[in-house]
């Protein structure tokens, strides 16, 4: 191959890999009203499950995230739980990870943001990916209820609560 050829190769080959798309995760900073305005439902509740496991095709691990539903702060839901569907996970030694997503601990409990996946009635994901995930935990000295995540930091509860319920009295 002369060295014309290569070349020319060379720089097709550059041009095909610039115009290919780039597949990424993009995070939109959300504030809590424009959650809850994107969610179906706003829940706390604790995690009873957590199982992760590959799709029909082994193409795709997906983690599934049962939660025990305690209160609403935004609709309703026949169910006493709901199942959370989210792409990544651990199956064996084979991990897949999305940036951005959220992280569930067993008993864990927790304040979320959900909507059904774009496409599909019966998957519920969580808005917004780890913005529409709070840990909630007691404060050791008034007992108020904190809900916190890397994106808020640490709020009380019912300020979460007054802010969603605010947004749909009207």
């Amino acid at each position: 191959m002369g060295r014309r050829t290569v070349v020319w190769l060379s720089i097709c080959c550059i041009i095909i890999l610039m115009v290919l798309p780039a597949s990424a995760t993009r995070l939109i900073k959300r504030s809590i009203e424009d959650l809850a305005i994107r969610s179906s439902l706003v829940v706390t509740g604790k995690v009873t499950e957590i199982q992760s496991r590959w799709n029909d095709a082994h193409t795709r691990i997906y983690t599934y995230i049962t939660l025990e539903i305690e209160s609403f702060l935004k609709g309703s839901h026949e169910e006493e739980s709901i199942v959370i569907k989210q792409f990544g996970g651990v199956v064996g030694d084979t991990a897949m990870t999305v940036f951005g997503s959220p992280s569930f601990s067993q008993e864990e409990q927790i304040l979320l943001f959900l909507k059904p996946r774009p496409g599909t009635a019966d998957e519920i994901v969580v808005t917004g990916l780890a913005q529409g995930k709070f840990h909630l935990e007691a404060d050791s000295v008034t007992g108020e209820i904190n809900a916190e995540n890397r994106y808020e930091g640490k709020l009380p509860l019912s300020s979460i609560d007054d802010r969603v319920r605010r947004l749909f009295e009207r």
